[in-house]
Protein backbone atom coordinates (compact mmCIF):
# COMPACT_ATOMS: atom_id res chain seq x y z
CA UNK A 1 0.00 0.00 0.00
CA UNK A 2 0.85 3.73 -0.39
CA UNK A 3 1.10 5.94 2.49
CA UNK A 4 0.38 9.85 2.07
CA UNK A 5 0.48 12.50 4.91
CA UNK A 6 -2.18 14.78 5.37
CA UNK A 7 -3.17 17.64 7.72
CA UNK A 8 -6.47 17.58 9.33
CA UNK A 9 -7.83 21.52 10.19
CA UNK A 10 -10.83 21.88 12.58
CA UNK A 11 -11.35 25.36 13.18
CA UNK A 12 -14.51 25.67 15.93
CA UNK A 13 -16.06 29.18 16.51
CA UNK A 14 -19.49 30.96 17.55
CA UNK A 15 -21.21 30.01 14.41
CA UNK A 16 -20.08 26.43 13.79
CA UNK A 17 -16.90 24.12 13.11
CA UNK A 18 -14.94 24.52 9.88
CA UNK A 19 -13.08 21.35 8.97
CA UNK A 20 -10.21 21.07 5.96
CA UNK A 21 -8.03 18.74 4.73
CA UNK A 22 -4.55 20.02 3.43
CA UNK A 23 -1.58 18.30 1.85
CA UNK A 24 1.20 20.11 3.86
CA UNK A 25 1.80 21.29 7.30
CA UNK A 26 2.33 24.77 5.35
CA UNK A 27 -1.44 24.28 3.52
CA UNK A 28 -2.86 23.56 6.93
CA UNK A 29 -1.32 26.61 8.27
CA UNK A 30 -2.41 28.62 5.66
CA UNK A 31 -6.03 27.31 6.00
CA UNK A 32 -6.07 28.64 9.43
CA UNK A 33 -4.43 31.65 8.41
CA UNK A 34 -6.96 33.11 6.18
CA UNK A 35 -9.43 32.42 8.49
CA UNK A 36 -7.82 34.28 10.84
CA UNK A 37 -7.31 36.98 7.84
CA UNK A 38 -10.96 37.16 7.24
CA UNK A 39 -12.29 37.91 11.04
CA UNK A 40 -9.34 39.79 11.95
CA UNK A 41 -11.30 43.06 12.37
CA UNK A 42 -13.52 41.29 14.72
CA UNK A 43 -10.33 41.45 17.15
CA UNK A 44 -8.25 44.68 16.02
CA UNK A 45 -9.80 46.54 13.72
CA UNK A 46 -7.19 49.32 13.41
CA UNK A 47 -4.43 47.48 11.95
CA UNK A 48 -5.11 45.32 9.22
CA UNK A 49 -4.17 41.91 9.51
CA UNK A 50 -2.01 42.38 6.48
CA UNK A 51 0.30 44.67 8.23
CA UNK A 52 0.42 42.92 11.68
CA UNK A 53 1.52 39.60 10.02
CA UNK A 54 3.74 41.63 7.73
CA UNK A 55 5.74 42.79 10.89
CA UNK A 56 5.44 39.66 12.82
CA UNK A 57 4.88 36.88 11.18
CA UNK A 58 2.04 33.84 9.49
CA UNK A 59 2.26 32.15 12.69
CA UNK A 60 2.34 35.42 14.93
CA UNK A 61 -0.68 36.42 13.45
CA UNK A 62 -2.96 33.37 14.07
CA UNK A 63 -1.61 32.43 17.66
CA UNK A 64 -2.51 36.57 18.16
CA UNK A 65 -6.08 35.95 16.34
CA UNK A 66 -6.85 33.22 18.37
CA UNK A 67 -5.47 34.33 21.87
CA UNK A 68 -7.65 38.37 21.64
CA UNK A 69 -10.44 36.19 20.55
CA UNK A 70 -10.61 34.02 23.13
CA UNK A 71 -10.43 37.40 25.57
CA UNK A 72 -13.00 38.49 23.85
CA UNK A 73 -15.90 35.79 23.84
CA UNK A 74 -13.39 32.53 24.75
CA UNK A 75 -15.01 30.34 21.92
CA UNK A 76 -12.44 29.83 19.13
CA UNK A 77 -10.20 27.15 18.49
CA UNK A 78 -8.14 25.85 15.53
CA UNK A 79 -6.73 22.51 15.49
CA UNK A 80 -4.08 21.25 13.05
CA UNK A 81 -3.53 17.23 12.80
CA UNK A 82 -1.22 15.06 10.73
CA UNK A 83 -2.12 11.78 9.57
CA UNK A 84 -0.79 8.94 7.50
CA UNK A 85 -3.01 7.44 4.96
CA UNK A 86 -2.91 3.94 3.57
CA UNK A 87 -3.74 4.19 -0.14
CA UNK A 88 -4.87 0.68 -1.85
CA UNK A 89 -3.02 0.41 -5.02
Amino acid sequence: MKKIMVWTVVITHRHGRNTHVASSEDAAEELVARFCRDWWDEIQPKEPSVAFEARHGRKAMIEHYFDRQNELDGSETADVEQHELELPQ
